[in-house]
């Protein structure tokens, strides 16, 4: 009898020492309203942080294309490879003509000479002329195009001389390529675009008043 009211005083204690640690306790001041510090998030080793947008994209331009038809075969491989370009006109150096020539000999007898010879190969528009930029040279014409100046070069070539080809240049108007590249973009090269201009192409950044508008 003794060990079942020892065991319905403990069981009775037990219950009124839970219900004023769950409801009868008084809740500290300080501790109400007070939410849980967020845990920062700890970042992977092989994540990296995102950029925003104006960090992520830049502009480039390639160019200078003289002739429009270079311009479209450089845009077609640009659009083909995913890319999106904005043709630029801008004043610039165009080839009007490529110059094809021999360097004159010292004497007028050795010029003469070489002149006779050409003509002798089926080279009969060679002329001795006096060019303000490169002096005394021996002409063998002035082409529209690089292919015919070449095939020029090159029939003379067999008479055992080396014919050299250089473009003629003006004041213009030239294309640009205005293309916006993002982080993961590829990266581009002039090499990658062939222009039949005569010309050297490059990449840089794009003008200032048009990366904003690329942009």
């Amino acid at each position: 009898m003794k060990l079942r009211l020892l065991f319905i005083s403990l069981l009775i204690a037990n219950l009124l020492f839970f219900a004023w640690a769950n409801w009868l306790r008084a809740v500290p001041a300080d501790s109400i309203g007070t939410p849980a510090p967020k845990a920062r998030r700890l970042q992977l080793a092989g994540e990296t942080t995102p950029t925003s947008a104006a960090t992520a994209r830049r502009c480039v331009t390639l160019g200078p294309f003289a002739a429009p038809a270079s311009a479209e075969r450089a845009s077609q491989i640009l659009v083909d490879s995913g890319y999106t370009p904005a043709q630029r006109q801008a004043p610039g150096q165009v080839v009007d003509g490529y110059w094809v020539y021999l360097d004159s000999p010292k004497t007028q007898a050795a010029e003469r000479q070489l002149l006779a010879r050409l003509a002798r190969g089926g080279v009969s528009d060679a002329s001795a002329v006096t060019d303000p930029e490169f002096g005394r040279r021996i002409s063998l014409g002035v082409f529209s195009d690089a292919q015919r100046a070449g095939a020029q070069a090159q029939r003379v070539s067999k008479q055992g001389v080396e014919a050299q080809i250089v473009p003629r240049e003006r004041e213009g108007q030239v294309t640009w390529l205005d293309i916006e590249l993002r982080s993961e973009s590829p990266e581009l090269t002039p090499g990658s675009f062939p222009s039949s201009d005569g010309g050297q192409l490059e990449i840089k950044p794009c003008p200032s008043t048009q990366t904003a508008a690329v942009g």
